[in-house]
């Protein structure tokens, strides 16, 4: 469910956000990694899941992107 929502959230961000594009989601990938690496200890693994999912629905997204030119 989370990966669908994250997809979701992209698809929603280029429809409406004109200056949306790979790089803006290059960089919402790398602050989605960022706080996952800051955020190590005391995290439950329902989280480290949940984080792990929400960083490959955004690496999908950039993959498709990349791959429709």
């Amino acid at each position: 469910q989370m990966c669908i929502r994250d997809r979701e959230y992209v698809s929603r961000r280029m429809n409406n956000d004109r200056e949306f594009d790979r790089e803006t989601l290059k960089e919402v990938l790398r602050a989605e990694y960022l706080k996952r690496d800051n955020a190590w200890a005391g995290k439950s693994p329902v989280e480290d899941i949940r984080d792990a999912a929400t960083i490959a629905a955004f690496e999908m997204c950039l993959k498709d992107m990349e791959s429709s030119g």
